[in-house]
């Protein structure tokens, strides 16, 4: 009789327990449907539709250490491709220091990458101490020219030089979503509000 009193007793309370947990599974459900119908978003840049995975690389950066472009996953990344010869880096950089402190304002984040298109007259110590006069947060990386001009190509960013004076294509600046993928590009006159409209929608994203 105790035991049956008992029984009737526990019951609700774990009847109670599992209404909590199957409400809890139908929300994540509900959730996770709902992301997978909503519209894609509509970027400010130039957007790559589909996305596709962002070229991976492995790079010197300061200190002698290597890094890749995967070891930035779970974030947003802006990639750049510049040095201290091109004849528009300081307007890049002054672009991409705008962008990110816009993003600190506004309580997301964004991390940037600099590659440097001139390895065999710029060592990455020089490079970085050029790159971090901007910000100190930037990540500048190196490589031998080879590897270098892969990865720009890759990006469709070309670069040489022209009697001994270093000429680019337009410089460009590329996201890149927390999964990897190339998402947008932006030349250097679209608008720092546009770029960081973009970064916001992907940082909700991730």
């Amino acid at each position: 009789m105790r035991n049956s009193q008992r029984s009737l007793f526990v019951s609700p309370i774990w009847l109670g327990l599992l209404g909590i947990a199957l409400g809890l599974v139908l929300a994540l459900a509900a959730y996770a449907i709902g992301k997978a119908l909503r519209p894609p978003q509509i970027l400010r840049g130039a957007m790559l539709n589909p996305p596709i995975p962002a070229v991976d690389f492995n790079l010197l950066a300061e200190h002698d250490q290597n890094i890749t472009l995967y070891e930035y996953r779970g974030q947003p990344v802006l990639l750049a491709f510049s040095c201290q010869n091109c004849p528009r880096s300081a307007t890049l950089m002054s672009k991409l220091t705008q962008v990110k402190s816009g993003a600190s304002g506004n309580n997301y984040s964004v991390e940037v990458i600099v590659v440097n298109l001139n390895p065999e007259r710029e060592s990455i110590q020089s490079f970085a101490e050029f790159i971090h006069a901007f910000d100190t947060d930037f990540v500048a990386v190196s490589g031998n020219l080879r590897d270098v001009t892969d990865i720009a190509h890759s990006y469709d960013v070309y670069f040489g030089y022209a009697q001994n004076d270093f000429v680019e294509s337009n410089p460009l600046i590329f996201l890149i979503d927390a999964q990897g993928y190339w998402r947008s590009v932006y030349p250097l006159n679209m608008s720092t509000a546009d770029i960081n409209s973009d970064i916001e929608i992907i940082w909700q994203d991730r």
